[in-house]
């Protein structure tokens, strides 16, 4: 039944995305902040189908090692191949992005396999009221708190935070037991702040946009929310999980 509706989600979803966001089959810069958003939907409705498909199939803890590794790198080489795509490629931008929400939301699926259902719904619902709590403030408080591109040293401290998780994964949880919690939450807190600045780009991005100085892109700009709500969600439900144990469904 859910997976059913998802499907409905994603027809509708495809169908306002063809009356506001293109002209003759073009995107288009009218209404940029809702088309935006139309993506940014389609995309979670994607993920949602992409998860309960994913999640109904017998993965043993080999596999999901395994599937694990081969969607990190087929996120890399389709988040690239999507950058280097001109915008006015409709069809292969669409594709590749398409792909890479496919091959992301693979990743949630052993994350969610290794949680019972409760600790995944406390994360969902956590993560909804982060997210639209962020996205408001961001749009109401943007342009008045971020007066510099802070998004580069956001990114700077999650090159950190990488590099020590890199480091925790190798040295194992001995040396520091809560080492893992902290960088969960370094991460949380960063991913955060991101999808706050998010609010204000896209309302710059919108003045700016030029449909034949500066086309829109909106499958790339739904992404970067995408990918960095997709990691608020994992962080959270690590926390969940940490906090009242694991226990498979």
């Amino acid at each position: 039944m859910l997976k059913s509706l998802c499907a409905l989600a994603i027809l509708i979803n495809c169908y306002l995305i063809s009356k506001y966001a293109f002209k003759d089959g073009r995107l288009i810069c009218d209404n940029y902040i809702i088309n935006n958003y139309l993506y940014v939907s389609l995309a979670f409705n994607v993920c949602i189908l992409t998860v309960l498909l994913g999640t109904s199939l017998p993965i043993n803890n080999e596999k999901i090692m395994l599937m694990l590794l081969c969607n990190f790198i087929l996120v890399f080489v389709f988040l690239f191949w999507l950058l280097s795509i001109n915008p006015r490629n409709i069809v292969q931008l669409h594709t590749i992005w398409l792909l890479l929400i496919i091959t992301f939301s693979l990743t949630l699926v052993p994350l969610i396999l290794l949680n019972n259902v409760e600790n995944v719904q406390t994360a969902v619902n956590y993560t909804i009221i982060v997210v639209f709590t962020s996205l408001f403030l961001g749009y109401t408080l943007g342009p008045q708190l971020i007066t510099f591109n802070w998004d580069r040293y956001l990114y700077y401290a999650l090159i950190g935070i990488i590099i020590v998780s890199f480091a925790h994964l190798y040295l194992g949880d001995n040396k520091n037991p809560n080492l893992g919690l902290y960088i969960a939450i370094a991460s949380l807190i960063v991913f955060t702040l991101l999808i706050f600045s998010y609010s204000k780009k896209v309302i710059d991005d919108s003045k700016k946009c030029d449909i034949e100085k500066n086309p829109p892109n909106y499958p790339l700009s739904s992404y970067r929310l995408f990918s960095k709500v997709v990691n608020v969600f994992a962080n959270i439900l690590r926390l969940v999980s940490r906090g009242r144990g694991r226990g498979r469904r």
